[in-house]
């Protein structure tokens, strides 16, 4: 997992064992669709997504696609 991703998920109050898994879904989605989308819900114990790029209408820019 790359120092921004863990810095994000860190400061976003994410555990550490929660941010391995967290490296893992996002490396696995990058190698089949080439992008991911990472959201946090904040909370007592923060919900993690990651969704591949292209997905439910998911744009680059993090935008549904029309």
């Amino acid at each position: 997992m790359g120092p921004n991703l863990d810095g994000f998920l860190k400061a976003a109050g994410v555990a550490p064992n929660e941010r391995r898994r967290v490296g893992r879904r996002v490396s696995e989605r990058l190698a089949v669709s080439g992008g991911a989308m990472v959201e946090v819900r904040a909370g007592r114990r923060p919900e993690v997504d990651v969704v591949p790029l292209g997905s439910a209408g998911v744009t680059r820019e993090g935008v549904p696609a029309r």
